[in-house]
């Protein structure tokens, strides 16, 4: 069964390498359709971080906060995934261009609408998601609740 998954892993992995290699992470239909080719190899959460990675390495510097954008508006990539990867965008990316605060924060507002389902979860409020986008934004919790409320 070991030798199984691993062999499953490893088919994965190469899958995930061509995925990448055949996306355009700028262009908001082609990253559509890599994410759409990732969910349906399912069981991914190990080899997302990869996935990711390769597609930011391919990031022109001029076009950094596009890709962020598309990111923040992936409609079927899992709420947690999607908030790694903007975290780590934001890490890999922060230091080498100010810029890029700036698209963070124009981010918060969309994310929370298209997010609130996921930000109140049986009746209560996920406030560490909350706090998660404000650190991500730079927008104070304060002003991400308020809109949640209108939401």
């Amino acid at each position: 069964m070991r030798e199984q998954r691993k062999e499953r892993d490893r088919s994965s992995q190469d899958a995930l390498k061509r995925i990448a290699a055949a996306t355009d992470p700028t262009d908001e239909a082609s990253l559509v359709k890599a994410i759409d080719e990732f969910n349906a190899l399912r069981n991914m959460y190990d080899l997302k971080g990869e996935f990711f990675e390769d597609l930011r390495c391919k990031v022109d510097y001029r076009k950094r906060g596009q890709y962020i954008r598309n990111v923040s508006e992936l409609e079927d990539l899992f709420y947690y995934w999607k908030f790694a990867e903007l975290n780590d965008a934001k890490q890999a990316w922060a230091a080498s261009s100010a810029s890029l605060a700036d698209v963070f924060k124009s981010l918060a507002i969309p994310l929370i609408n298209a997010h609130a389902d996921d930000l109140v979860k049986h009746g209560h409020l996920a406030g560490s998601d909350v706090k998660e986008i404000s650190d991500l934004t730079g927008v104070p919790v304060a002003e991400l609740l308020l809109e949640l409320i209108k939401v």
